[in-house]
């Protein structure tokens, strides 16, 4: 029931150091962060793996069948997995940036997926480069699986926010309330 609010509380840090706000201490922010937004952000985070355990059931589903129209159904499924995967990425730096309704958090980051081809190809090519060097150096494992990631993800989507600013506040100091 954590993983969700740790990655909230995560980004929210890394969005802070983006920020230039370097000083403040890590663990208090992380753990006011955590506690803040645990109840939110389990059922938002529920619903989106709901959503992929969906595609990925069909996938399999899909995958069982022969034919020529089992070809394109499993093109069209791997395609909307993808899409799936960049729009799930892009909700916890949305989240932690912009104040949103329930339903907002929930179709915002699917529609700057769709929007963003670019910054999908600058997370696609980072998180690549992260896996490889965690892949080759897996000393590194421990201390940067979660935030190389994190950092990589929320620096391109506080540049790619900058130019889809929707007259929204942003949150100053992390996490909407």
């Amino acid at each position: 029931m954590g993983i969700f609010p740790s990655t909230i509380a995560l980004f929210s840090t890394t969005r802070l150091w983006l920020k230039g706000d370097l000083d403040q201490p890590l663990w208090p922010h992380f753990h006011q962060t955590f506690k803040r937004e645990f109840m939110r952000v389990n059922g938002l985070g529920w619903i989106y793996l709901a959503v992929g355990l969906f595609i990925a059931l069909n996938i399999y589903l899909v995958s069982q069948l022969q034919g020529f129209f089992s070809l394109l159904c499993m093109f069209a499924l791997l395609l909307s997995l993808v899409m799936y995967l960049f729009s799930f990425l892009y909700f916890f730096s949305y989240y932690v940036h912009f104040r949103q309704s329930f339903r907002g958090y929930l179709i915002q980051p699917f529609i700057i997926m769709l929007i963003s081809f670019k910054q999908n190809l600058m997370i696609g090519i980072g998180l690549s480069i992260v896996g490889y060097l965690l892949y080759n150096l897996p000393g590194l494992i421990p201390f940067a699986v979660g935030v190389m990631p994190a950092f990589w993800i929320m620096k391109v989507s506080l540049n790619r926010f900058k130019h889809l600013y929707w007259h929204q506040p942003e949150v100053e100091g992390g996490v909407s309330k």
